[in-house]
């Protein structure tokens, strides 16, 4: 039995209560916001083709003169200003567990900028921490969020410190490719909890990297900020390590004033436990399907959903055993309604089709790694694709 799960991204940020303002609405509210391109992040701030070369300035670019944030609120009306003058995101601690913050930034108006922050976990070494429960919170507008944790002692944790941030396109790219998973988030909330025994395990004062995206249409500068919640269980409660996989179809294609159609698959290396499947696509992606690759389930219809921002995750009411050598078929759709060719790409104005999932090993504690060619490997496949004129269901 499967189903689906309609998200509905709604919690308390920043002193506004309710469901975040989505970026198609943003946009529908600025004509020019669509236009913003490159030229448009020339101050340094933005996604550039050479990325920086070090960790620099932990509130790099940030006003702390000016405490304000996009909504008026200030030290003065009771919201919590962080360090660097950003205020804080609300989001009450796990009460079995901890949780640690950005130090975030401001983000300029008609900015279309990507950030890798580091932030350490508390306590010392020698402590081990069982996670069966993850929530992350940020501030409104932002396309995404990522967080990686970096693995202890490897020559990507080598020369990072606390707060350090940079301009990226990944934490991969930015800082290294020795990473496990954290949590991924598109909406200003996000609340992953793990099927019983399945779990993640991290640290103390172990690295994180918050990888976060933003796009401001408004003319006022904005906070971006993030709280994520690690609740711990027993160690007996963590008998399997989850991992997040992502097949990606880097091939997508729609002229201006066109939709179009691109399929692609790709298989497991090794038998597989799966509970969630997640699409991911830009505000130009219409319906996103996905099939069984391979097995006796080969071609079944999963799930279609017809919305990117509201309808991205599709949750099974019981994992279900995926075999080596199977996997999953995925097609993106998009309505292009811009005067640009739409392609696989890292800001707010291109596109992107990824299927991703939650994942662990049906008999072991960890995971293989796939052979892949994406930056920070695991279970990564970059799927050969096409376009297609008609699927079906």
């Amino acid at each position: 039995m499967r189903h689906a799960l309609t998200v509905a991204s709604c919690i308390t940020f920043f002193a506004v209560t309710g469901c975040h303002e989505t970026e198609a609405n943003a946009l529908a509210a600025s004509d020019e916001a669509a236009a913003i391109d490159e030229a448009d992040v020339s101050d340094g701030q933005g996604v550039t083709d050479s990325l920086a070369t070090d960790g620099g300035d932990a509130v790099d670019g940030v006003d702390t003169a000016n405490a304000t944030g996009a909504d008026g609120a200030d030290g003065a009306s009771g919201v919590e200003i962080g360090p660097n003058g950003v205020p804080l995101v609300q989001l009450e601690t796990p009460a079995s567990g901890f949780q640690v913050r950005s130090v975030g930034r401001f983000i300029e108006p008609g900015t279309d900028v990507e950030f890798c922050e580091i932030v350490t976990l508390p306590g010392t070494p020698d402590k081990t921490y069982y996670v069966n429960r993850i929530e992350v919170a940020m501030h409104p507008w932002s396309h995404h969020v990522i967080v990686d944790a970096v693995v202890p002692g490897s020559e990507t944790e080598e020369g990072l410190e606390d707060g350090m941030s940079k301009s990226c396109v990944s934490a991969a790219s930015a800082y290294g490719e020795d990473l496990v998973d954290v949590i991924g988030a598109q909406s200003p909330y996000s609340d992953l909890q793990l099927p019983e025994n399945v779990g993640r395990i991290y640290h103390g004062g172990q690295k994180i990297i918050v990888d976060y995206h933003y796009f401001n249409p408004t003319p006022e500068r904005i906070p971006a900020a993030h709280a994520i919640n690690f609740h711990e269980v027993e160690e007996a409660n963590v008998q399997h390590v989850a991992q997040t996989f992502g097949f990606y179809n880097l091939g997508i294609m729609t002229m201006p004033g066109a939709t179009s159609k691109s399929a692609a698959s790709c298989v497991f290396n090794q038998d597989v436990m799966i509970s969630l499947l997640t699409r991911h696509t830009h505000r130009w992606g219409t319906d996103f399907h996905i099939w069984y690759e391979g097995g006796d389930l080969d071609d079944e219809h999963i799930w279609t959903s017809n919305d990117w921002e509201l309808e991205t995750n599709y949750v099974y009411d019981e994992p279900i055993l995926v075999r080596k050598g199977e996997g999953f078929r995925f097609q993106c759709e998009y309505d292009n309604t811009t005067d640009h060719l739409l392609k696989f790409g890292t800001k707010a104005t291109d596109e992107m089709c990824i299927l991703f999932g939650i994942a662990w090993s049906p008999d072991s504690l960890n995971l293989v790694p796939m052979e892949t060619t994406m930056p920070g490997g695991g279970l990564t496949c970059a799927a050969e694709s096409a376009p297609v004129t008609d699927m079906g269901d």
